[in-house]
């Protein structure tokens, strides 16, 4: 029987004069290449380096030599042991959909590494590299090392087990000195370079980075000048496109495209020209998960620049269908991204995305998986092209991948014709949570009468009679019936209402679980609040949850919202504002852009937001005067009073907020404040007080030319603080395993592409921040967040994190850095739920979560956080 795939394991790396692989390594590929046929997936797992030559990219020549092509050939370069091995192919395997492979390693070593790999859930076929007849002292050595090996293994986890169990307190996790790592020597210059990155400050990159022998310090400074991405970085990373290595050329693409504004037309130049020298794509069948792809990076650069000519080159490639056609895919998603279609289905001269790239996107749909991603970032999606998009959304449904959710955000943009498809998907089960959410979330978007929303919520409610199936809602259930209430936007289809009905009065058999009843509880009063409408004091509404929780309460705001606010309205409207809930308060102040009527009202609830001392509510008070300045007379003594605190360094969303309301009500003071502002560390404080000093028409300096300024700011002239972990970074992924209301959950944070935030992050779970922590956001399909003490968004760890942002894609299950901004990251981070490409390389990915974080509501509760090693 032939697997679908296998994986030879590197080792020890000795070559012929001729410079052809031999010694066990060169026996392994040639086993494998027997062994090896088409169309099975070859990964070459290996991540030591002998003589500066990497075991995979070895392996991967040797194999090419001996015949398999290069396209069938899947380095994994991130590994330096055979437990390493398993666990990074079975990685790369998962995102194939293959858990069954061929093992190809010396015939001694075969039987632990088997059980190894099976360790990771794969079911393996051994495929021996004979090794020649060793003699007696040889034939011993090896015995011990693998049964040393083995017990090793065993005990180190039974020890780890012991103390985890015995310990009140674990020692904080390893970490190695960032000067060696794995026995290979890190070059002296990653440090100097490291410290550039963070200060963002391009002029402290070594001149002679970018031209040095050594391949890992020309990436190394290709990451920093991309991270950095200012002024001062532009001819570092344009010399940086111009490098023969594939992994520079990635970074430098990914550069030019987030800093393209004001340089589009160089930038969109330079990436043509480049992507010129590599017809074929470039040489690399694919990429680690780690890795960078120019394939990928450089196409998306171009959509981030946008414009005809990136545009026209994009579409030739979709169509083309050769190694460049999904990065164009996803790079026209990003220039639909850049400015949305505008009513009735045509398309802004912005957005570019005309009916040839939406044409070229519909026909590549079959053979291009990221194809529909761009259709999803339209507003609707012309409607001669409706019935195509339907013919291939119906051909491609069947197929369940990473990217199907693809299809279902296009529906969602293709109007009334596609409600049908949408509710297929969220009734039938085979579908993933994720998808069933996006497709109820669809039917919102399309269907301003909810009867699509209703007839499916009606379907869903019905097997809630049975106590068994009550018990599902604990898990990934409740998202999608969730969100299929709030497609309804308040308006209730007669067929809808027993349904409804019956939702506002659910209950569990007996005595429910916690979280169980957290979760009826909030589709009782989400059901109800359909129900009720406008009738804030309804009975139904009253009896869906206890008085004064935050799930009662927002259904009461939502119901008061409905209707202007005006006598009994108004109060109960204003005693929601007093709530102690927070959320629910910021909630209710958010409200005030659409109720003028409210007058004095909104302004003593904003000015009490403004002295409550409480970061979102005054950032959220700040947001209401920046909307409407004109309704906030007589509000200068609470915000300067607000001005006057020490708010912590990561609560930049309030700080600048506060900046942009003193400018708005024009106080005395906001001068000086913005002044004040654009001296701060922090680029996006700088950048806020920029416009806010071209608001008070005072344009202040330009970027000083040595790099880390913002536009209109220069840069400050206190040196920025360097980040302590840049000194010892973690020496390996670590995983945290988290306890909590949804059950056992993990997350594996990965240095590789995010030293500083995985180390930060680590040492926050091992000092117990996370315990007894809020879940504060959930969308389903989309993002679980937590990691702010407050648990309404606006909080942090009382430090910042300066981005560490990658071209790599976020997955299902990666974990990345929240931000308000540039630099903005502190201690929240989120899990995506699905394929999200919208945030690739906008956020810092961090890591990996593993469990079912679908499960997990708004809400639910981290009780315990612990680092394993």
């Amino acid at each position: 029987m032939t697997a679908p795939a296998m994986v030879v394991l590197g080792c020890k790396l000795v070559f012929d004069a001729g410079g052809r692989l031999t010694g066990a390594a060169g026996r392994r590929a040639e086993a494998a290449a027997q062994a090896w046929k088409a169309p099975a997936v070859i990964v070459v797992s290996g991540g030591r380096m002998w003589n500066g030559v990497v075991e995979a990219d070895a392996l991967a020549t040797a194999l090419a030599e001996r015949g398999v092509p290069k396209e069938y050939i899947v380095r994994e370069r991130c590994s330096f042991h055979t437990v390493d091995n398993a666990r990074f192919s079975a990685v790369l395997l998962e995102r194939r959909g293959i858990r069954e492979v061929s093992l190809v390693t010396c015939d001694w070593h075969l039987p632990r590494a088997r059980r190894i790999f099976q360790r990771q859930g794969l079911s393996v076929h051994e495929v021996p590299a004979k090794s020649p007849p060793p003699g007696v002292r040889r034939r011993v050595w090896r015995w011990g090392r693998e049964r040393v090996a083995e017990w090793l293994a065993l005990w180190t986890s039974l020890a780890l087990a012991m103390m985890l169990g015995a310990c009140k307190k674990s020692e904080p996790p390893a970490q190695v000195d960032a000067s060696v790592q794995a026995g290979v020597e890190t070059p002296p210059e990653f440090a100097v370079i490291d410290r550039a990155a963070d200060r963002r400050r391009a002029s402290e990159v070594p001149a002679v980075a970018l031209g040095h022998a050594d391949v890992r310090v020309r990436r190394r400074a290709a990451r920093a000048f991309a991270r950095i991405a200012d002024e001062a970085s532009l001819p570092g990373l344009l010399r940086a496109v111009a490098d023969q290595d594939e992994d520079v050329v990635a970074w430098a693409s990914y550069g030019l495209g987030f800093a393209c504004k004001g340089h589009e037309e160089a930038h969109v130049n330079a990436l043509l020209t480049r992507a010129g020298a590599f017809p074929d794509g470039g040489t690399r069948a694919t990429v680690g998960p780690e890795e960078a792809d120019v394939r990928i990076a450089l196409p998306r650069a171009l959509g981030k620049c946008g414009g005809a000519a990136a545009e026209s080159q994009l579409v030739a490639w979709v169509k083309a269908r050769g190694p460049w056609a999904e990065g164009a895919a996803y790079g026209l998603g990003d220039v639909a991204s850049r400015a949305g279609s505008l009513p009735g289905g045509a398309v802004s001269p912005a957005s570019s995305l005309n009916d040839e790239a939406i044409g070229a996107l519909l026909d590549a749909a079959s053979s291009v998986p990221s194809a529909l991603f761009g259709l999803g970032r339209i507003k609707r999606l012309p409607d001669p092209l409706v019935p195509r998009l339907l013919d291939v959304a119906r051909a491609s449904l069947p197929n369940a991948t990473p990217e199907r959710i693809f299809t279902v955000r296009a529906l969602a943009h293709a109007g009334p014709a596609a409600a049908g498809e949408l509710a297929k998907i969220v009734r039938e089960r085979s579908f993933s949570a994720a998808e069933r959410a996006e497709a109820a979330r669809g039917l919102g978007l399309m269907d301003a009468s909810g009867r699509t929303a209703g007839e499916a919520i009606a379907e869903l409610a019905k097997p809630l009679t049975d106590p068994m199936a009550l018990m599902a809602l604990a898990g990934d259930e409740f998202g999608v019936l969730m969100t299929l209430l709030d497609a309804l936007h308040g308006e209730v289809p007669k067929a809808a209402e027993p349904a409804l009905k019956a939702l506002a009065a659910l209950t569990g058999p007996g005595e429910v679980p916690k979280v169980l009843g957290r979760r009826l509880a909030a589709l009782r009063c989400a059901a109800a609040g359909a129900l009720a409408k406008d009738a804030y004091d309804n009975e139904l509404l009253a009896r869906c949850d206890a008085k004064g929780t935050p799930v009662y309460e927002q259904a009461r705001l939502a119901s008061l919202l409905r209707k202007p606010l005006a006598g009994e309205r108004k109060n109960a409207w204003l005693a929601l504002t007093k709530s102690e809930n927070l959320r629910v308060r910021e909630l209710a102040l958010e409200a005030l852009e659409g109720h003028p009527e409210l007058g004095d009202a909104a302004r003593a609830a904003v000015t009490a937001a403004l002295r409550s001392g409480k970061a979102g509510l005054v950032g959220t008070a700040a947001d209401a005067i920046v909307a409407h300045p004109e309704r906030m007379a007589g509000l200068g003594p609470a915000l300067s009073e607000a001005l006057d605190v020490r708010w912590g360094e990561d609560l930049l969303e309030t700080r600048a907020g506060l900046i942009d309301a003193a400018v708005a009500l024009r106080v005395e003071r906001a001068r000086a404040v913005a002044e004040a502002a654009c001296k701060d560390p922090n680029a996006m404080l700088r950048q806020r007080a920029a416009k806010a000093l071209g608001k008070l028409d005072a344009p202040p300096p330009r970027p000083s030319p040595g790099g880390g300024g913002s536009p209109g700011c220069p840069a400050p002239a206190v040196e920025p603080s360097l980040a302590s972990e840049l000194d010892r970074p973690l020496a390996e992924p670590a995983k945290v395993v988290f306890e909590t209301d949804a059950g056992r959950l993990a997350i594996v944070f990965d240095p590789t592409l995010a030293p500083v935030t995985a180390t930060r992050l680590v040492a926050l779970a091992q000092n117990g921040f996370f315990k007894e922590m809020l879940v504060h956001r959930v969308v389903p399909g989309f993002v679980a967040q937590f990691g702010d003490p407050g648990g309404d968004g606006y909080g942090g760890s009382g430090q910042t994190l300066r981005c560490e942002t990658s071209p790599v894609p976020f997955e299902p299950l990666s974990v990345g850095m929240a931000l308000s901004g540039r630099d903005t990251g502190s201690s929240q981070i989120f899990v995506t739920l699905s394929r999200t490409p919208h945030l690739d390389g906008q956020y810092t990915r961090v890591g990996r979560a593993e469990g079912d974080w679908a499960a997990v509501a708004q809400g639910d509760v981290i009780h315990d956080a612990r680092v394993e090693r």
